[in-house]
């Protein structure tokens, strides 16, 4: 042993170390590893592991977490048979059924020449980790303490990403997550948190918590301006329509909360701030390249340009499987990417696993014990779908992983 940490690279034995204390930890008690991984899904630093053409291979701490974690499940449900292997779920043939598409129509891209695999692996990892994440956490809950102290720690999680959020804001920075650099990741963290916290504010028993939930929602706003993140800003005010939509019983008292608790954080950011804000959007509007009538900067501009040039070079060529998952280069559009990459069944099908999510999540308000949380994601699912039409936000690890993770627990019912 001694020999062997000698003569390896620093990282493999630390990397040996770290991953038997995980199945060791797991094996003991599963709920250890996953208060680290509700950490990790925010806080989790990035580990250049190699170089493929065009990007660089990493590895995150979740990514090492989440993958100890599954087979250590395995391997429990295995020796102990009264666990059972996964809950079923009305989600769970809908998210096996996008993962078959998918890897399908990477597999036919590879062999096409679309597709390297070694870079697409990468992205079927990062989908199938989203789907581990909603099958472990449905599976292990068992009592209404264990969700407490999961959702709590999303909460510690939260409050941490958002006093970072302040130091960069302060600073001058734009707003990103840690260890991050794409503001528009933490944007769409963000309509998680809006969600969240307007919903505890509305819902919660206790009276300190909806005091919390007023007190993140009105600190929220400011960071949101601070990610100068167009996607974000179109996004926002569609969270707030959710609870107008879904939480008919108390309508008025909702749009009347609203509009006092967005006039107090209007009030309260600094002008600076919102000028900012202003002078990003409008920027968005300037420029020579019209589109439908309305003119565009640059870079929104070759966007759209990049949106018709990539669907008649990918999509009207391999229009039922696509070219495969990174097979059309980067396309800034959750939608238009999935059309172009895993075609017009691949995107069906994950049309069909959106609407389930929804039908889901409603479902959940009326059978929910903790009904803020499902109401909270619901409202916060609405504005990512706008979220993702500029943005590709079902892919990002910094949104979709807490947004499985709270889906799971909204499973949760005595």
């Amino acid at each position: 042993m001694g020999r062997f940490i000698a003569f390896s690279p620093v990282k493999l034995p630390v990397f040996i170390v770290v991953s038997i204390s995980i199945i060791f930890l797991s094996l003991i008690n599963i709920n250890i590893p996953v208060y680290l991984l509700i950490f990790a899904m925010l806080l989790s630093p990035e580990i250049k592991v190699a170089e493929v053409p065009g990007r660089a291979v990493v590895i995150r701490f979740d990514d090492l977490l989440l993958i100890l974690m599954f087979f250590t499940w395995l391997f429990r449900t295995a020796f102990f048979k009264e666990l059972g292997l996964i809950k079923r779920t009305p989600l769970n043939r809908f998210i096996i059924y996008f993962l078959i598409v998918t890897y399908l129509s990477t597999f036919r891209g590879n062999i096409l020449g679309n597709v390297t695999f070694k870079k697409a692996v990468f992205y079927l990892l990062k989908f199938t980790e989203y789907a581990m994440i909603y099958f472990l956490v449905v599976n292990i809950l068992k009592d209404e303490k264990q969700v407490n102290i999961f959702y709590t720690l999303f909460w510690v999680t939260a409050v941490i990403v958002i006093i970072y959020g302040y130091t960069l804001l302060l600073r001058g920075e734009r707003v990103v997550a840690p260890f991050d650099e794409e503001p528009g990741s933490i944007s769409g963290y963000f309509l998680l948190l809006f969600g969240q916290s307007l919903a505890l504010s509305f819902l919660h028993p206790k009276k300190w918590i909806r005091i919390f939930g007023i007190i993140v929602f009105l600190s929220l706003l400011p960071l949101l301006l601070g990610t100068e993140s167009r996607a974000g800003y179109i996004s926002f005010p569609f969270v707030l329509l959710g609870f107008w939509i879904f939480f008919p019983e108390r309508r008025t008292f909702v749009l009347i909360m609203s509009l006092f608790i967005l006039i107090i954080g209007i009030i309260v950011i600094p002008s600076k701030i919102k000028q900012q804000a202003k002078e990003r959007w409008l920027y968005t509007f300037k420029g020579s390249y019209e589109f439908a009538g309305i003119t565009f900067e640059p870079s929104a501009a070759a966007r759209l340009e990049s949106w018709q040039i990539k669907t008649k070079k990918w999509f009207f060529r391999y229009p039922f499987l696509g070219a495969g998952v990174t097979g059309c280069g980067f396309i800034d559009s959750q939608y238009f990417r999935y059309l172009n990459e895993i075609g017009l069944m691949g995107f069906i099908v994950f049309l069909v696993l959106l609407k389930n999510i929804y039908n889901f999540l409603k479902n959940l308000l009326n059978k929910s014990e903790m009904v803020y949380i499902p109401l909270g994601l619901l409202c916060s699912f609405l504005g990512l779908l706008i979220h993702a039409l500029t943005t590709n936000t079902f892919i990002i690890v910094r949104i979709m992983e807490p947004f499985w993770f709270l889906l799971a627990l909204s499973t949760y019912r005595k």
